[in-house]
Protein backbone atom coordinates (compact mmCIF):
# COMPACT_ATOMS: atom_id res chain seq x y z
CA UNK A 1 0.00 0.00 0.00
CA UNK A 2 1.21 3.45 -0.88
CA UNK A 3 -0.27 5.34 2.11
CA UNK A 4 0.09 8.67 0.34
CA UNK A 5 -2.44 11.48 0.50
CA UNK A 6 -2.93 13.56 -2.60
CA UNK A 7 -4.45 17.03 -2.76
CA UNK A 8 -7.98 15.72 -3.39
CA UNK A 9 -7.69 13.29 -0.46
CA UNK A 10 -6.71 16.17 1.84
CA UNK A 11 -9.59 18.32 0.60
CA UNK A 12 -12.09 15.48 1.12
CA UNK A 13 -10.80 14.92 4.66
CA UNK A 14 -11.05 18.66 5.41
CA UNK A 15 -14.71 18.67 4.38
CA UNK A 16 -15.54 15.49 6.35
CA UNK A 17 -13.70 16.77 9.44
CA UNK A 18 -16.53 19.17 10.24
CA UNK A 19 -19.31 16.70 9.47
CA UNK A 20 -18.33 13.07 8.88
CA UNK A 21 -21.78 12.07 7.66
CA UNK A 22 -21.82 14.45 4.71
CA UNK A 23 -22.93 12.65 1.56
CA UNK A 24 -20.52 11.91 -1.24
CA UNK A 25 -22.76 14.04 -3.46
CA UNK A 26 -22.35 17.05 -1.12
CA UNK A 27 -18.58 16.55 -0.87
CA UNK A 28 -18.33 16.28 -4.68
CA UNK A 29 -20.42 19.44 -5.13
CA UNK A 30 -18.14 21.39 -2.78
CA UNK A 31 -15.03 20.15 -4.57
CA UNK A 32 -16.35 20.50 -8.11
CA UNK A 33 -15.79 16.83 -8.94
CA UNK A 34 -17.95 13.75 -9.48
CA UNK A 35 -19.65 11.73 -6.77
CA UNK A 36 -17.98 8.55 -8.06
CA UNK A 37 -14.52 10.17 -7.75
CA UNK A 38 -15.24 11.11 -4.13
CA UNK A 39 -16.61 7.65 -3.41
CA UNK A 40 -13.51 5.99 -4.88
CA UNK A 41 -11.18 8.20 -2.83
CA UNK A 42 -13.11 7.65 0.42
CA UNK A 43 -13.17 3.87 -0.10
CA UNK A 44 -9.39 3.85 -0.65
CA UNK A 45 -8.75 6.10 2.36
CA UNK A 46 -10.87 3.84 4.56
CA UNK A 47 -9.40 0.57 3.26
CA UNK A 48 -5.83 1.85 3.69
CA UNK A 49 -6.77 3.10 7.17
CA UNK A 50 -5.81 6.66 6.23
CA UNK A 51 -9.28 7.85 7.27
CA UNK A 52 -11.63 6.96 10.11
CA UNK A 53 -15.14 8.34 10.41
CA UNK A 54 -16.25 8.23 14.04
CA UNK A 55 -18.69 9.86 16.41
CA UNK A 56 -17.14 11.99 19.16
CA UNK A 57 -19.09 12.84 22.30
CA UNK A 58 -19.23 16.57 23.02
CA UNK A 59 -18.04 16.74 26.63
CA UNK A 60 -19.17 20.36 26.98
CA UNK A 61 -22.76 19.12 26.96
CA UNK A 62 -22.31 16.36 29.56
CA UNK A 63 -22.57 17.37 33.21
CA UNK A 64 -21.11 14.19 34.66
CA UNK A 65 -17.98 13.97 32.48
CA UNK A 66 -14.49 15.07 33.47
CA UNK A 67 -11.57 15.08 31.07
CA UNK A 68 -8.36 13.82 32.69
CA UNK A 69 -4.86 13.38 31.33
CA UNK A 70 -2.59 10.75 32.84
CA UNK A 71 1.16 10.72 32.32
CA UNK A 72 2.48 7.21 32.81
CA UNK A 73 6.07 6.19 33.49
CA UNK A 74 6.73 2.56 32.66
CA UNK A 75 9.54 0.04 32.70
CA UNK A 76 11.49 0.59 29.49
CA UNK A 77 11.04 -2.98 28.27
CA UNK A 78 7.26 -2.84 28.85
CA UNK A 79 6.26 0.55 27.46
CA UNK A 80 4.51 -0.90 24.38
CA UNK A 81 2.69 -3.54 26.46
CA UNK A 82 1.49 -0.93 28.96
CA UNK A 83 0.21 1.27 26.13
CA UNK A 84 -1.54 -1.69 24.52
CA UNK A 85 -3.19 -2.66 27.84
CA UNK A 86 -4.81 0.79 28.01
CA UNK A 87 -7.03 -0.27 25.07
CA UNK A 88 -8.96 -2.46 27.50
CA UNK A 89 -10.03 0.45 29.70
CA UNK A 90 -13.27 2.02 28.42
CA UNK A 91 -12.52 5.34 30.14
CA UNK A 92 -9.32 5.75 28.07
CA UNK A 93 -10.18 7.64 24.89
CA UNK A 94 -6.64 8.29 23.66
CA UNK A 95 -3.21 6.92 24.50
CA UNK A 96 0.19 7.44 22.90
CA UNK A 97 3.79 6.56 23.56
CA UNK A 98 5.50 9.94 23.86
CA UNK A 99 8.84 11.67 24.29
CA UNK A 100 9.53 13.75 27.37
CA UNK A 101 8.73 13.43 31.04
CA UNK A 102 6.42 10.44 30.61
CA UNK A 103 6.54 7.32 28.50
CA UNK A 104 2.81 7.28 27.77
CA UNK A 105 0.15 9.99 27.78
CA UNK A 106 -3.50 8.99 28.06
CA UNK A 107 -6.70 10.99 28.08
CA UNK A 108 -9.64 9.66 30.04
CA UNK A 109 -13.24 10.65 30.49
CA UNK A 110 -14.53 9.84 33.96
CA UNK A 111 -17.83 10.50 35.73
CA UNK A 112 -16.30 11.83 38.95
CA UNK A 113 -13.30 11.56 41.27
CA UNK A 114 -14.46 8.19 42.61
CA UNK A 115 -14.53 6.84 39.06
CA UNK A 116 -11.07 8.35 38.44
CA UNK A 117 -9.70 6.72 41.58
CA UNK A 118 -11.17 3.38 40.53
CA UNK A 119 -9.63 3.57 37.04
CA UNK A 120 -6.22 4.64 38.36
CA UNK A 121 -6.10 2.10 41.18
CA UNK A 122 -7.86 -0.90 39.68
CA UNK A 123 -6.84 -0.65 36.06
CA UNK A 124 -3.83 1.53 35.29
CA UNK A 125 -1.80 0.81 38.45
CA UNK A 126 -2.47 -2.90 37.93
CA UNK A 127 -0.86 -3.03 34.49
CA UNK A 128 2.48 -4.86 34.74
CA UNK A 129 5.30 -2.42 34.05
CA UNK A 130 3.61 0.76 35.30
CA UNK A 131 6.03 2.55 37.63
CA UNK A 132 4.08 5.74 38.44
CA UNK A 133 1.40 8.06 37.14
CA UNK A 134 0.68 11.77 37.25
CA UNK A 135 -2.86 12.98 36.77
CA UNK A 136 -3.96 16.34 35.35
CA UNK A 137 -7.57 17.46 35.14
CA UNK A 138 -8.73 19.28 32.03
CA UNK A 139 -10.48 22.53 32.95
CA UNK A 140 -11.63 23.86 29.57
CA UNK A 141 -11.39 22.11 26.20
CA UNK A 142 -10.38 24.52 23.47
CA UNK A 143 -9.92 22.04 20.62
CA UNK A 144 -11.01 18.42 20.27
CA UNK A 145 -9.55 15.48 18.39
CA UNK A 146 -12.49 15.65 16.01
CA UNK A 147 -11.10 18.94 14.70
CA UNK A 148 -7.48 17.90 14.48
CA UNK A 149 -5.37 19.01 11.59
CA UNK A 150 -2.48 16.92 10.38
CA UNK A 151 0.19 18.67 8.39
CA UNK A 152 1.68 16.41 5.73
Amino acid sequence: MNHQLNDLDRRIIDILRDHGRRSNREVARRLGTSESTVSTHIKRLLSEKLLEIVAVRNLATVEDATLVFVGISAERARIAQVAEALRECPEVHFAAIVLGRFDILASLVVADRANLYQVLREHIAGIPGVLRTETMEGLVSVKTFAHQTVVT
